[in-house]
C-alpha cells in the first residue's frame, strides 16, 4: 500500500491536501477520498488569472460532491512587483501553512510527483547548486511545524493522468505549464529518453542518501552548540572549526530555517558565510545577521520585530512606557557607545550587526555587553530584568521513510 509509511501522519488524524484543480492535485484528492483519509481540501487563489475564481469555484463543488470539507484561501498580490512566480509560490505555502496552523492540522499532502523531481533536479544544474541543492525534494518535510507530505513522488505525471481519464474526472491546465519564460516550464519542456530518465532518479537517490547522512550527522554533532541567546537570537558557541564545508553548509542551513529564512540557498552565498565567520567578522546574509563576537556567532532575523517573544520588565525612574524597538546595532550607536562609555566594551569586529533592543533611543539589552549601571540611571532607566522562555533548539529528522516511499497505487 502506498501510504503504509505514512501511516503515523494520517492514522485517525485531519490533514489538508493542496488542490490546485491540475491532473496531480485532482488525482490526489480523489486518491485521498478512496482511502477514507479525514480530509480538508485547500484551493489558493492568486488572482493571476481571470480564470482562476471559476476554477476554484469547481474545485469546491467537485469537493461537496464528495462530502470533502473546502476552502479557498485568496492571495493578495499587489505588493508583489517583481519575481511573480516565486512571491505567488511562498504566498501559496504560507497560506496553506498558516491554515493548518490556526485549524491544528499537523500534515498538508501535496501532489508533487517523479516528474516534478525531475524538473527540479535539471533546474537546480541550471543554477549551478551543490551536492546538497541537487539532492531535490524528500517526500517528507517540515516547514514551519507543519509536516510537507509528497505520496506521489515515485509516480510519473503520465500515471496519475491515465488514472484520470479512465475514471473519466476532469481537471484544469494551467497555461502558464508551458510557458517557456519561466525556470520550471523550460524544464519541462524536455523530453527525457527512459534511460536518461531512470539515470537521474537513480542519481537524485543517492544525492538523498548522502544527504539525509550528512543532515542526522549535523543534528547529532551541533544541537548542542546551539542556544537562544534571547528568542529570534540564536547563539552558535562553536565556529565549528574543523569540519568540512558541505557539513557547516548544511548547519548554516537549519540555523536559517530554524530563524524564519523561507528562500532558496545559494552554495555561493552560503560560502561567504563560512569565510566571513572563520575570519571573525560579521556578515549580512538570507534575510539574517551573522554577527561574530567573542569566540560566538550570533544570529538573528534582519528587519523583523521579535519582541512579541520578550518579556522585558524595566523600571521607569522619570519618563512613561513606549514600545520597545528590535533592530541591530547600526554604526552610529556603535561609534557613540565607544565614546560615552556607556558599554564597558564592545568588540570592534561586532561591526554594526549586534541584536540590540532598544527603548525610546536607549539601547537596554545587547548580548555579552556589561552595562554600566550609572550611566543607565542618569539617563533615567535602570534595566531590571530580560526574562526569557527558553525554548529547545531541535530539527525534524525523517530517517523512517525508505528511498522508495511516495508512489501511486491504482488498486
Amino acid at each position: 500500500m502506498p501510504l503504509k509509511n505514512f501511516e503515523h501522519l494520517i492514522v485517525n488524524k485531519k490533514i489538508a491536501v493542496a488542490v490546485s484543480g491540475g491532473a496531480d492535485s485532482t488525482a490526489l484528492l480523489f486518491f485521498c477520498k478512496k482511502h477514507n483519509l479525514d480530509i480538508t481540501a485547500l484551493t489558493v487563489d492568486h488572482g493571476l488569472r481571470a480564470e482562476s475564481k471559476e476554477e476554484a469555484e469547481k474545485i469546491k463543488a467537485i469537493c461537496t460532491s464528495l462530502n470533502i470539507e473546502h476552502h479557498t484561501l485568496n492571495w493578495d498580490s499587489s505588493g508583489a512587483l517583481n519575481k511573480m512566480q516565486k512571491a505567488s509560490r511562498d504566498a501559496r505555502y504560507d497560506l496553506m501553512i498558516n491554515f493548518c496552523k490556526s485549524h491544528h492540522i499537523k500534515t498538508l499532502f501535496l501532489a508533487h510527483h517523479q516528474d516534478d523531481l525531475l524538473e527540479t533536479f535539471i533546474m537546480r544544474i541550471w543554477q549551478k547548486s551543490g551536492i546538497l541543492g541537487l539532492a531535490s525534494m524528500s517526500a517528507l518535510t517540515e516547514k514551519d511545524g507543519v509536516i510537507l507530505a509528497r505520496p506521489f513522488l515515485n509516480t510519473p505525471k503520465e500515471k496519475l493522468i491515465d488514472y484520470l481519464k479512465k475514471q473519466n474526472i476532469p481537471y484544469i491546465e494551467d497555461p502558464s505549464n508551458t510557458n517557456k519564460k519561466y525556470l520550471r516550464s523550460a524544464a519541462r519542456s524536455i523530453t527525457l529518453t527512459p534511460g536518461d530518465r531512470n539515470l537521474f532518479l537513480n542519481f537524485i537517490e543517492l544525492l538523498g542518501k548522502i544527504r539525509r547522512y550528512l543532515e542526522n550527522y549535523v543534528l547529532a554533532q551541533f544541537t548542542k552548540v546551539l542556544s537562544w541567546e534571547i528568542p529570534c537570537v540564536l547563539k552558535i558557541n562553536s565556529l565549528l572549526r574543523g569540519e568540512h564545508d558541505i557539513i557547516k553548509i548544511i548547519f548554516i542551513e537549519k540555523v536559517a530555517r530554524l530563524l524564519g529564512f523561507k528562500g532558496f540557498f545559494r552554495s555561493s552565498t552560503t560560502q561567504k558565510i563560512i569565510e566571513s565567520l572563520s575570519k571573525g567578522y560579521s556578515i549580512d546574509a538570507y534575510s539574517l545577521y551573522w554577527c561574530f563576537s567573542k569566540n560566538h556567532v550570533y544570529v538573528s532575523p534582519k528587519n523583523k520585530s521579535c519582541l512579541a517573544y520578550y518579556k522585558l520588565e524595566l523600571a521607569p525612574i522619570t519618563a512613561s512606557p513606549r514600545p520597545f524597538a528590535f533592530k541591530d546595532l547600526g554604526r552610529n550607536d556603535c561609534i557613540h557607545l565607544k565614546k560615552t562609555g556607556y558599554i564597558n566594551f564592545l568588540f570592534s569586529k561586532t561591526k554594526t550587526l549586534l541584536p540590540s533592543i532598544y527603548f525610546e533611543n536607549l539601547i537596554v539589552f545587547l548580548p555579552e555587553i556589561e552595562y554600566s549601571e550609572r550611566e543607565l540611571k542618569e539617563k533615567g532607566w535602570n534595566l531590571v530584568k530580560l526574562s526569557v522562555k527558553q525554548e529547545p533548539i531541535s530539527f525534524i529528522p525523517f530517517t523512517h521513510l525508505s528511498d522508495n516511499d511516495g508512489g501511486f497505487d491504482e488498486q
